[in-house]
């Protein structure tokens, strides 16, 4: 039976004084020409002393293992003893728990120092630690020191075994508080203090964002990394206005330098690179360079390369965390199209998308599939969101019924054509309505229910939505609403964009505006009433027809004095609004079945002042000019109550009064007015009836007649309203 090797002992064993000596004799043999003792003759078969069958075995494992390649050389090694090595070293494990510092470990304690001063104190609490080390006359007994940088401003920490020491090593250190009281931090606590985010790595092609500058929030594609990977070359689109709003015609950089107030705040809009702009009043400033492809020129110390801006910036200036690009914002990116869209690189796209959030992306019941990864093609809806692990329930497949967790990064969203999807977020076309079209890949082409345009969106920015927008809104203002522009001229609202209405005035003109440019919306009136060409009355809702151009026809949705807004439905353009005048329509037919001829009855007051009962209620008839025109007047009630004002014309049941205090004539009914000259008459009879009542009161009292004297004066003071008075 073999014996297994241990590979832990050894089994060479020491070599004595005896084998020394036999060696010797061995030797003196070989001296005489005798390589074996004549003795250990005997016992060999006989042969042996002349074959060499060993010796040439040797030789053929030598030139084997010489003509053998060194790698696998190597892999037979690993084969032969990894397994013992691979043995060993697991037996070598440490469980983590054990890791974690304890009671027994040195204590951490929190120290304050001036914000933005914690790097400083860490290095002289270094640089005294080299000073005085271990086993010097006075050591410092701090273990460390460290600092967390922005995440905890105005705080640094030491390691040490007791507070005192801490308190010793930090004598009169720089920007330290020794005011403040030290903080032990708790030793559940000390794991979450010590923890390091990894940083994301920037590659070649990813997208990033800027933090500071005219570019601030501006999208980015990483260029190139440099070695150091604290310098990075960025290609993004540039904000220039090509001197427009210089003040001077003098150097760009100089106009900086003079006065920081100076400086124009207003950010350019985005736009590519043009050389005939920068010519127009930069030409000083602007040089071509040599490139390997494109176009570049060097424009106010700045290289653009085909229309984009080169730029090298700092690790600390980008943003490489939920950046989140959108698609009309990469599309600016892309190269060799004139649409923008020839070579757009989707793969770089989704390794930047795969960093966003799971909770604003995905919601409850969002049909996804798995597009890559060992579940790749399984189709399903969401069920939850657990930071970057969805659940989601199967609903195709053999694992049709099950709950599945997967990765954020390998779910993309799953729309088929003819689905009315609501966009949810992450571009321009927030809100927007539509039906899907096309899909390929990650992005979804849409046509929009408001525009009718074809729009292309993100499929992680889109949602299933049950709702219509066929007509659009834009905040108070919706199709067809009747507005008023200025003064003498209101128009109908034929179209609503994102930003601006499309509205056809009374003249027939149309025209876009913004929302600030309408006065107000007029809403509209039901009594609204107008006559036609044959002098019938005509309100809103009924049909007419045109008598002289096109003869169009339709139902009248607004009256507006003379001009009527007609809607036909089968009109494709303007929403099928067309204006025309009252007077070249006809009536077709009236709303409510109602008679479209001319109404005889009011023509004639006499008949149109009869009661129901056959009664004549004619009233007499005035002569000549109102006597209330042109007087001063008193409001008794109603809003006005209390205004003077006086009367441009009346009526039998209305005056048009002319108010003093604003120059603006109202209607107020005439029941309700009160001449000025009774108001007058009535002040004078108040004034003269105080100092009759004086007076007589103090004749009265000289008299002793005072009750007689009473009834006397209460006889002509009711005498003087134009009434008798009897005892």
């Amino acid at each position: 039976m073999k014996r297994v090797a241990n590979p832990f002992i050894e089994d060479e064993a020491g070599v004595d004084d005896e084998e020394d000596e036999a060696d010797d004799e061995e030797d003196e043999l070989a001296e005489y020409g005798m390589e074996t003792h004549p003795d250990d003759l005997d016992a060999l078969p006989q042969g042996t002393e002349t074959d060499d069958r060993r010796h040439r075995q040797l030789d053929r494992q030598r030139e084997i293992d010489a003509s053998m390649d060194a790698e696998k050389q190597a892999q037979m090694l690993k084969e032969r003893y990894g397994r013992n090595r691979a043995a060993a070293t697991d037996s070598l494990v440490i469980p983590k728990r054990l890791l974690l510092p304890s009671v027994e470990d040195p204590s951490i304690w929190g120290g304050r120092c001036k914000p933005g001063k914690e790097k400083e104190v860490v290095y002289s609490i270094q640089k005294r630690i080299e000073e005085r080390p271990a086993g010097s006359r006075n050591p410092i007994r701090i273990i460390s020191a460290f600092e967390r940088g922005n995440i905890m401003q105005g705080w640094f920490y030491c390691e040490a075994r007791r507070q005192a020491d801490v308190t010793e090593g930090l004598e009169a250190i720089n920007f330290y508080y020794p005011s403040q009281k030290l903080t032990l931090v708790p030793v559940k606590e000390m794991p979450d203090l010590l923890r390091v985010q990894k940083s994301e790595e920037l590659l070649p092609g990813g997208w990033i964002r800027i933090k500071r500058g005219k570019y601030l929030g501006d999208l980015a594609q990483i260029e190139e990394v440099e070695t150091n990977g604290l310098n990075v070359t960025v290609r993004l689109v540039p904000r220039l206005d090509y001197g427009m709003n210089d003040d001077t015609f003098g150097a760009p950089a100089a106009d900086a330098k003079r006065k920081r107030g100076a400086v124009n705040t207003v950010r350019p809009p985005q736009r590519l690179f043009s050389e005939t702009e920068a010519k127009k009043k930069h030409a000083k400033y602007l040089s071509s360079t040599s490139g390997l492809g494109g176009k570049s020129w060097n424009y106010l110390n700045d290289n653009y390369v085909d229309g984009f801006l080169i730029k090298d910036m700092r690790v600390q200036h980008l943003n490489a965390k939920n950046v989140n690009p959108r698609l009309e914002e990469v599309t600016m990116f892309a190269r060799g199209g004139e649409d923008g869209t020839a070579n757009l690189d989707l793969a770089s796209l989704a390794e930047t998308l795969k960093n966003s959030t799971a909770e604003d992306s995905y919601q409850p019941g969002d049909p996804v599939e798995v597009y890559r990864g060992e579940q790749q093609g399984l189709i399903g809806r969401t069920v939850s969101t657990r930071g970057d692990i969805i659940s989601l329930q199967v609903t195709e497949g053999e694992l049709a019924g099950q709950t599945i967790d997967a990765p954020v990064r390998t779910l993309r969203k799953r729309f088929r054509e003819g689905d009315h999807v609501k966009v949810i977020g992450g571009s321009r076309y927030q809100n927007e309505l539509g039906m899907v079209v096309q899909v390929k890949d990650d992005t979804v082409t849409l046509l929009s229910d408001m525009s009718m345009q074809e729009i292309t969106i993100f499929s992680k920015d889109l949602r299933l939505s049950a709702e219509m927008a066929a007509d659009g809104q834009l905040g108070i203002y919706d199709v067809h609403d009747l507005v008023q522009l200025d003064a003498a001229t209101v128009a109908c609202v034929i179209k609503v964009d994102r930003e601006s209405l499309r509205v056809v005035d009374q003249n027939g003109s149309i025209r876009n505006i913004l929302p600030t440019q309408i006065a107000n919306k007029i809403i509209p009136r039901r009594d609204a009433v107008a006559t036609d060409r044959n002098g019938a009355e005509i309100r809103s809702g009924d049909t007419v027809r045109e008598v002289y151009g096109e003869q169009r026809s339709g139902v009248i949705r607004h009256i507006h004095r003379s001009f009527l807004f007609v809607h036909n439905k089968a009109q494709a353009e303007n929403a099928g609004i067309s204006v025309v005048r009252t007077t070249n329509v006809v009536t077709v037919s009236a709303r409510g079945g109602r008679p479209t001829g001319p109404d005889l009855t009011k023509m004639n007051p006499a008949l149109a002042m009869q009661t129901p009962g056959g009664g004549a209620a004619m009233p007499p008839p005035r002569r000549g000019r109102d006597q209330l025109i042109g007087k001063t007047v008193t409001i008794r009630k109603g809003r006005y109550k209390g205004l003077v004002g006086i009367v441009r014309d009346a009526d039998d049941s209305s005056a048009q009064v002319e108010l003093y205090t604003s120059n603006k004539p109202v209607h107020i009914p005439r029941d309700i007015l009160t001449p000025k000259e009774y108001v007058l008459r009535l002040l004078h009879l108040i004034h003269s009836l105080s100092n009759f009542s004086q007076s007589y009161f103090q004749a009265a009292s000289l008299h002793g007649s005072w009750k007689r004297r009473w009834w006397s004066w209460r006889a002509n003071s009711v005498h003087f309203f134009g009434r008798s008075w009897e005892r």
